[in-house]
């Protein structure tokens, strides 16, 4: 690569017969070494800009690989919740229904018990209604209460 002080420092040799001017020589190499001088400058700012680019790139670089990392274990993490949810929501769900069953067991035992007390309520209304029949037969049949019929005989015979 041609450097300024390559093209500041180049010889030439002088030749008398059909040479250059010398002033304008000199004065093209100027401006040649004032513009590779320029173009050089240019190199060294780009190379400083593609470092501190490339610099960048990698720290993005490194920020995109600890974004996937956070957005994976973000996701695992969430379904681990979703999955304790769902089994939270199952226990609880058998439970319910372990509970249904139960109530409605006792249900089953209640309504059956309340037929049965209806059952004894009306065989002990019939045993009372049959005793006190019973009852009422006998005394009718030993004469302690007196029929219709035979208070009627006797007061029509007192009188």
């Amino acid at each position: 690569m041609l450097t300024v002080l390559d093209v500041t420092n180049k010889k030439f040799n002088i030749v008398f017969s059909g040479g250059y001017n010398k002033n304008e020589v000199t004065e093209f190499l100027s401006e040649i070494a004032c513009e590779v001088e320029k173009i050089t400058a240019l190199q060294i700012s780009q190379k400083d800009i593609i470092d501190k680019l490339n610099k960048e790139l990698l720290h993005y670089k490194k920020l995109e690989i600890v974004l996937q990392e956070t957005l994976i274990s973000a996701k695992q993490f969430a379904e681990q919740q979703m999955e304790l949810a769902e089994k939270k929501c199952q226990l609880k769900l058998d439970e319910y229904e372990l509970q249904y069953k139960v109530k409605e067991n006792d249900l089953e035992k209640l309504t059956a018990d309340i037929k049965l007390l209806h059952n004894y309520q009306i065989q002990i209304k019939n045993d009372i209604k049959f005793f006190l029949m019973a009852q009422i037969e006998n005394l009718n049949q030993n004469h302690l209460f007196p029929t219709d019929d035979e208070s009627g005989n006797k007061n029509e015979g007192a009188s």
